[in-house]
């Protein structure tokens, strides 16, 4: 079926074209160019029309064929505008103040986004940081526990040595309180200590034996009265060294001094009555040699003594003072 359209003022040549192709190409149309938008709307006005009067599938080609027109028209109308906008020297300036400030602001965004990665990193930084010093914290905490439990288990070593010596000595520990009437037997310690003067006075006779042999001098009231003054020499200090060890039993500095102080005052004490009875330097320079070769006696057998004492402490043979009631 034929379809006449009329299309006033445009060319008459493409909507003939149009109308006498087969129906099935009736949706293809050569689109011609207008020259102004009023002649424009005024065609596509005559061809829905005209269109519209026909009726059936003519309403819908000349539907199709208006929107096809219209959108050429907005291309054109576009275009003209962008050259006119092209052509003003405002507008180009507008235009390149509008490209900076796009260019500035994906700067800037690049910037935020690296500057949001700093942060992210510093953060992880700070929170490995602090982790970190957690640990540290801890591992001091726990190194200052283990320093505190080597010192306590040295101090109870300590104190369990002690105890095992005192044990041993059959006395008492300091922390017991010995001066008290519950924990201090009198009798006892007074019993203690007369041990000590036997085994102090029979050490320090039987050491001092050689010297007497060697001196030559015949048994008579001489040698008994050296002897007699060695027994209770030793005997006093077997008494007064038991009271200054006390439960001291290692200190070698205390028990070597105890010895020297006792030999000293002996051999002095020899030494002065010598010289007060011969005078010296004049006369008996001999006899003044030979007590000070007393004085070393005196040392010697002191000193044997201490051993002996010390021997029968560590023995239980005597206890060192204090003595705990039993």
């Amino acid at each position: 079926m034929a379809m006449t359209v009329s299309l006033l003022p445009c060319s008459t040549r493409a909507i003939i074209a149009a109308t006498e192709r087969p129906f099935h190409k009736r949706n293809t149309f050569e689109i011609p160019r207008f020259s102004g938008a009023g002649r424009f709307a005024r065609s596509i006005t005559s061809v829905r029309c005209r269109a519209e009067a026909e009726g059936g599938e003519g309403a819908d080609v000349a539907k199709q064929f208006e929107q096809i027109l219209q959108n050429e028209a907005s291309k054109n109308l576009v275009e003209s505008l962008a050259e006119k906008v092209m052509q003003d020297e405002e507008s180009k300036a507008l235009l390149q103040d509008l490209a900076a400030a796009t260019e500035r602001v994906e700067k800037a965004k690049l910037e935020m986004e690296r500057t949001n990665r700093l942060e992210q990193e510093i953060l992880y930084v700070e929170n490995q940081m602090a982790r970190i010093i957690a640990e540290q914290n801890l591992a001091d905490s726990l190194v200052a526990e283990v320093e505190k439990d080597v010192q306590d288990a040295e101090q109870e070593l300590r104190a369990a040595e002690l105890a095992l010596v005192t044990a041993r000595a059959g006395g008492v520990t300091e922390n017991q309180k010995v001066d008290s009437e519950t924990s201090y037997d009198k009798d006892l310690d007074r019993l203690e200590s007369g041990k000590a003067a036997a085994v102090s006075a029979i050490a320090g006779t039987l050491s001092s034996l050689p010297f007497l042999l060697v001196s030559g001098d015949e048994f008579g009231i001489g040698p008994l009265l050296s002897t007699g003054g060695v027994i209770a020499s030793c005997a006093l200090y077997g008494v007064t060294y038991r009271y200054i060890i006390r439960r001291d039993l290692d200190n070698i500095h205390l028990k070597s001094g105890a010895a020297v102080a006792f030999a000293l005052v002996r051999g002095i004490a020899q030494v002065d009555a010598v010289s007060m009875q011969v005078g010296f330097p004049a006369q008996g320079a001999e006899k003044v040699l030979m007590a000070s070769l007393n004085a070393s006696e005196s040392l010697f057998i002191f000193i044997f003594a201490t051993l002996a004492m010390d021997f029968c402490m560590t023995r239980s043979i005597f206890s060192p003072y204090p003595v705990r009631r039993p």
